[in-house]
């Protein structure tokens, strides 16, 4: 959200609106600024609920200690942790994929830390439109250099491990 172009009328226009919610975009807490948490506190009070999806990036919040700040400041601002995302397979972003593995290790540290309300749902977008599935509930077994996951129709698919093509 650009704080700047969220204005008072916007907000209000919005707050017509029903039923509205919102889903942010938020990877790291630097992108918690006051001119941020200020706007979203304005959304809030407007009675629109405000959502956040964080999508786990390579050097960027891969470890657990950066997100347990970015969901504990988020919940602490009415702004609800929903989705902790597997990098996506796409073409070119392989420098920013984080293996399941860790991603796995990751959030089994966010589970011991953050309490219910803090804690998103680790998922992974499934190739082919396969759908959401939930992190490691979907999980069926590991196979050599791929992970074997149930998608929401109950079928299978194979996810790699690490995603090498740029």
């Amino acid at each position: 959200m650009l704080p700047k172009r969220i204005s008072d009328n916007l907000i209000s226009l919005l707050s017509e609106l029903r039923p509205l919610q919102i889903m942010l975009h938020i990877n790291h807490p630097r992108e918690l600024s006051p001119e941020f948490l200020d706007k979203s506190e304005s959304i809030l009070k407007a009675g629109i609920p405000l959502h956040s999806q964080t999508v786990l990036l390579r050097g960027i919040n891969d470890n657990a200690e950066t997100l347990i700040e970015l969901f504990s400041i988020l919940n602490l601002h009415s702004i609800h942790p929903y989705y902790l995302f597997q990098g996506d397979l796409a073409i070119g972003t392989a420098h920013f994929r984080v293996p399941l593995s860790q991603g796995l290790i990751i959030y089994e540290k966010l589970k011991r830390e953050l309490s219910g309300l803090e804690l998103p749902r680790y998922s992974v977008d499934a190739p082919g439109g396969g759908g959401k599935v939930y992190l490691p509930e979907g999980i069926v077994e590991r196979k050599n250099d791929s992970w074997v996951l149930r998608l929401p129709d109950g079928s299978l698919c194979e996810y790699p491990e690490e995603h090498l093509q740029c």
